[in-house]
C-alpha cells in the first residue's frame, strides 16, 4: 500500500509519502513547513511514533517548503532519529552558492531565519542512519541526467517505491543560478524555474501495473515543455492514463504552460487527484483559470484543496472554521444565522478548510481520497465519483 499524506499548511507544502510492506511502513518527507509556530510534519510524526525517516525532499529555496526544518531537526534528535537522505536539486555542502541565493532572495529577517534553516540542513545530514553503507545521511543531488529508460528510476530512496527526476538538470539549475548571482537579482520565478520536480512510480499485481505521482514543487514557467517530454520519456507514455497524484504547482497559480503541456500529458479519462496547498480563498491561490481547467478538461480529476478556494467561497461552498463552527455551514445558511438576534456580532463567515489535511491511498484494490474535513469537493463533484 502506498499512500500520500498532504497536511494542511496554507500557503506552502508539507507531504509524507508512506508505504506498507508485509506490516512494516517506510515513511519519507517532502518539504517542511512551519506555521504560526507549528509544524504540521511533526505533529503527524509525533502523533504516530514516527522517528525513523527514509529520505527528507526538498524542492526548493523558499520559506514555504522549508521553513520547519529546525523543528524536525529538534524533534527528530529527541525520538534518537534517523534519516537515510537528504534529497534535492542541489545539496547542503555547496554552502556559499545557498548563501549567495539568501543574500538575493531575501530580506534582511527573512535572510536570519535562512541562516537558521541552513544550520538545520547541517544537523539533518549529521542524524545517524541505518541502511546507507556508512551509516551516515547521503545528501542526493536529485537532477534529471538524461536517461530516459528503466535505469532512470531509482529504488533506494524509500522502500517500495521508484524515484525518476524530470526536472532541473544540473545545466539548467546552474545557469539560471549562475546568470541571477552575475545581475545581483534573483526573483521568484528563477527560484520556481529550478523547482525539483520529479515522478514517482509504485508498482502492483507483480510489477504488472504502475501508478504514477508527479510531484512540482513550484514548477512554473517554459520549464513545464521540458517536464512534458521527459514524463513521456521516463513512462513509455503510461503516465497518460496511470497518472493517480497531480501535485499542482505553486498552490494553484495559473500557468499557461502547464495547462497547455498537462493536456498532452493526461488523457482526458484518466482517473487521478489534483492536489492543491493553499490559503482559505486567495484569489490566486488557486486561480480559477486553474480549477476551471481541471474541471473542464479532464472527466475524472478529482480536485482536494487543503482551503476552500475564492470561487467556491463567494458561492457560498462549505468550508470548516476551527473554532468557530463545529460543523461546515454554507455561506447563506451562515448569514440567515449572522442577521438573526442570536447572533448580531459576526458579519460573514470566515473561509476555512475544503479538504484539510487529505490522503491519497494506492493499493491492488484501485485508489481513493480521504479528506480530513469530510467536506467532497464542490467546484468538481463529479470528477470524484470515479
Amino acid at each position: 500500500m502506498f499512500k500520500i499524506h498532504v497536511l494542511n499548511v496554507r500557503l506552502g507544502d508539507s507531504l509524507i509519502l508512506e508505504t506498507v510492506l508485509e506490516s512494516e511502513s517506510y515513511f519519507s518527507i517532502i518539504d517542511c513547513k512551519s506555521l504560526e509556530g507549528r509544524v504540521p510534519t511533526v505533529e503527524f510524526l509525533r502523533e504516530r511514533g514516527i522517528s525513523r525517516i527514509q529520505s527528507l525532499f526538498l524542492t526548493h529555496l523558499h520559506n514555504d517548503h522549508y521553513s520547519g526544518f529546525p523543528q524536525l531537526l529538534d524533534y527528530l534528535r529527541k525520538v534518537n532519529g534517523t534519516l537515510e537522505y537528504f534529497v534535492s536539486p542541489q545539496i547542503p555542502d555547496e554552502i556559499e552558492i545557498w548563501r549567495q541565493i539568501v543574500q538575493l532572495a531575501h530580506d534582511e529577517a527573512t535572510s536570519a531565519r535562512f541562516t537558521a534553516v541552513l544550520k538545520a540542513m547541517k544537523g539533518l545530514q549529521a542524524l545517524p542512519a541505518c541502511t546507507t553503507s556508512n551509516k551516515k545521511v547521503m545528501p542526493v543531488r536529485f537532477a534529471h541526467t538524461g536517461s530516459t529508460g528503466e535505469g532512470a528510476w531509482q529504488e533506494h530512496l524509500h522502500s517500495g517505491l521508484f524515484f525518476a527526476p524530470v526536472s532541473p538538470t544540473d545545466q539548467e539549475a546552474f545557469q539560471l543560478l549562475r546568470s541571477a548571482i552575475n545581475k545581483a537579482s534573483l526573483d521568484n520565478k528563477v527560484v520556481n524555474a529550478i523547482s525539483h520536480a520529479f515522478l514517482v512510480r509504485y508498482d502492483t499485481n507483480g510489477s504488472q501495473r504502475r501508478h504514477l505521482g508527479l510531484f512540482t514543487g513550484d514548477l512554473e514557467g517554459r520549464t513545464w515543455r521540458y517536464v512534458k517530454n521527459r514524463c513521456l520519456e521516463m513512462t513509455a507514455s503510461c503516465i497518460r492514463s496511470e497518472l493517480r497524484l497531480l501535485k499542482v504547482p505553486h498552490h494553484g497559480a495559473y500557468n499557461h504552460n502547464m495547462d497547455h503541456c498537462l493536456e498532452e500529458l493526461i488523457d482526458r479519462q484518466c482517473s487521478f487527484s489534483a492536489s492543491i496547498s493553499c490559503p482559505p480563498a486567495d484569489p490566486k491561490h488557486p486561480d480559477r483559470r486553474a480549477l476551471e481547467f481541471l474541471r473542464n478538461k479532464f472527466n475524472n480529476c478529482c480536485i482536494a484543496c487543503t482551503n476552500i478556494s475564492a470561487p467556491c467561497h463567494a458561492q457560498g461552498f462549505p468550508s470548516i472554521t476551527p473554532g468557530l463552527f463545529e460543523q461546515p455551514v454554507k455561506e447563506a445558511e451562515f448569514l440567515d444565522v449572522a442577521s438573526s438576534q442570536q447572533s448580531e456580532v459576526i458579519q460573514s463567515r470566515p473561509p476555512g478548510a475544503c479538504a484539510g489535511d487529505h490522503t491519497i491511498t494506492i493499493s491492488e484494490n484501485g485508489h481513493t481520497l480521504t479528506r480530513s474535513s469530510g467536506l467532497p469537493c464542490s467546484f468538481n463533484p463529479s470528477g470524484c465519483r470515479s
